[in-house]
This record gives C-alpha cells, structure tokens and sequence, in this order.
C-alpha cells in the first residue's frame, strides 16, 4: 500500500483519488503515508497511529492551515483516516484505514474498465466489445 501512494522525495497522486477527494486531500493523504512509512521503519507506531503537526504537513506540502483542515476533514468524512489527540501537550495521532482505500480504489479501477465498453450481438450470435470513446 505504501509503496502505491507514498515515495520520497516525490508525491504520488493516485487519480481515483485526486478525482474523489480533491487535490489538497489527495497531497495531505500522500503526506500522511510518507510520514506512517517512517514511524513503520522506526517502530514508533502505537496502535497503528503515528503523531504528526499541521506545521510539518505546511512544511512538506506548502498547503496552509485551513487547506490541511479542509483535507483531513475530507478523509476524515470518506473513513480513509482517524484522528485522535494525545499525549501533553496534546498532539494530533493519525491512523490510516488503508482497507478502506484499497477498497475505493478496486472498485474505481472495476468501474474504469466496464466504461464505456458497449456489447453488441450479430446475427451469427458473436458478441462484439465496442468501447464508447
């Protein structure tokens, strides 16, 4: 999963997603799996959540505040993200339900390939696949 939207120093924008969610909450929800892929190799997720700061998310997105409070909001609402605040004092800890997009992003890719495909029948009963475009 990780290595589908996540490689630094890049950002990978998956454009199920980008058509889904928006630019701003497809870029924060790279960033986000960026920042779980280092927690991972450091062994400092707890529970699957990792910490992280609107400024640091500024800082590698260049998004400012209230876009990256729209994007959360966005995956919040879409369950591709929880949010929980800890520790003192209190920092955001995020989760990502990576079931769930794999999720959206087999049924988009389902949905890509049955559009615009039209099945026509001839009189020999030989089915002929058009596609639309």
């Amino acid at each position: 999963m990780k290595t589908l939207l996540a490689s630094t120093p890049f950002f990978i924008v998956n454009k199920n997603l980008l058509y889904s969610l928006g630019l701003d909450a497809t870029i924060v929800l790279s960033d986000l799996m960026q920042k779980k892929a280092y927690f991972e190799q450091t062994h400092q997720l707890q529970d699957g959540f990792f910490y992280n700061t609107t400024s640091t998310i500024t800082c590698s997105t260049t998004l400012s505040y209230y876009q990256i409070k729209q994007a959360l909001k966005i995956l919040q609402d879409k369950g591709y993200i929880e949010i929980k605040l800890k520790g003192i004092p209190a920092k955001k800890h995020f989760k990502i339900i990576e079931n769930k997009i794999l999720n959206f992003l087999n049924t988009s890719v389902k949905d890509i390939d049955n559009q615009g495909i039209k099945e026509l029948k001839t009189n020999n009963n030989k089915v002929i696949k058009t596609n639309n475009n």
